[in-house]
Order: C-alpha cells, then structure tokens, then sequence
C-alpha cells in the first residue's frame, strides 16, 4: 500500500487493495449511480490492460477536510507512479491532472470521491468519481475569473480526456513512447 510523505498527514483515505477492499472503505463499483461493477466505459479512448491499478476513496464521514484530499490524492499517485517506474515528465503531468480532476470532485461534487489510476499496454488512465447525479460541464472562464479552467489544463497535459455517461472523468496518457526509470 503506497505511504503518503512524512508531511502529508492523512485522516484515514488510503489505496484500496485486495486485502482492504469492503473493509476499510467501499470497493469500485459501489458508488450509487455509477457504471455496473465500476468499470468506466472509457468511451473515446480504448482502456489499458489492466495489468496495473490502484483506487483510493475518500468518505466525508471518515477522512477529515474535503479541501486535504486533492492534495492526498497527488501524494499517493506520484507515490505510486514512481513504483510503477513511470519517467518524471509523466509523474509531474499526472500529479496536475489529478489535482484538477480531485479538486472539481471535491467542490462541485458530493459525497465519496474516488480516483483509479490504471497502467497497462500503451497508457495510463485515471478516472474521478463521485456521487453527485450531475455530470461534470467543463465552464468558460472569462479572463478575470479566477476558476473554470481546470478542464483546460487536464485537456492540456494529458493526451485524452472526457466524461463517461455515469460522470466518471477520465485522462488519458500515452505512456508509449516513454522511457520507465529504474
């Protein structure tokens, strides 16, 4: 189970592994009105093989201020992407685009979020969920607003991205093309 930093202090949010999975918090599939099984349907991008996956969940009743998970949630990714061996270039963009997917999670949705980081094949998926019955509207921020281009930049560092009819978000990235560190 990847540890956050020494300076990251967690609430109780952690990777859901097989040996947590129904116990210490909901396992995938079991947010209301979410794809059956919780599998996202990727739909615009074939998704990976999934030779490689973590899924950390976040309960309002359990793990503390909503405004600290965007922030747990880049701690564990990086964490693990780092395991994985995946080059810093692509750490670094996956780290911004999970902070943008958690951080819209967290202040436009309700109740669980829920990130899945998925590696396999040719690329790199991470989905966002929560239990919201709205789905995501990407916002056209004029040029004092201070919010409403989080879209953008997922758009921007990742090479795919979109919303699932359950409104899962997903970013897509070619790992392909990119070196593994050892």
């Amino acid at each position: 189970m990847p540890a956050l930093p020494p300076s990251t202090k967690s609430r109780g949010a952690h990777p859901v592994t097989p040996a947590t999975a129904g116990t210490a918090r909901p396992a995938p599939g079991t947010l209301p009105g979410r794809s059956p099984g919780g599998k996202s349907s990727g739909a615009g991008h074939p998704g990976p093989s999934r030779r490689r996956a973590l899924t950390l969940v976040f309960a309002p009743s359990t793990d503390g201020d909503r405004l600290l998970w965007p922030r747990e949630a880049r701690a564990v990714a990086v964490e693990q992407l780092k395991r994985w061996g995946m080059p810093d270039g692509l750490r670094d963009r996956v780290e911004l685009v999970v902070s943008e997917l958690v951080t819209n999670a967290v202040s436009h949705g309700e109740g669980r979020v829920t990130m899945c980081l998925t590696a396999g094949g040719a690329g790199l998926r991470v989905t966002v969920a929560d239990e919201s019955p709205l789905l995501p509207v990407p916002r056209d921020a004029g040029p004092d607003q201070e919010n409403g281009r989080g879209l953008l930049l997922v758009a921007g560092y990742s090479n795919d991205y979109g919303v699932d009819p359950d409104g899962t978000v997903w970013a897509w990235f070619d790992t392909a093309a990119q070196p593994a560190t050892t």
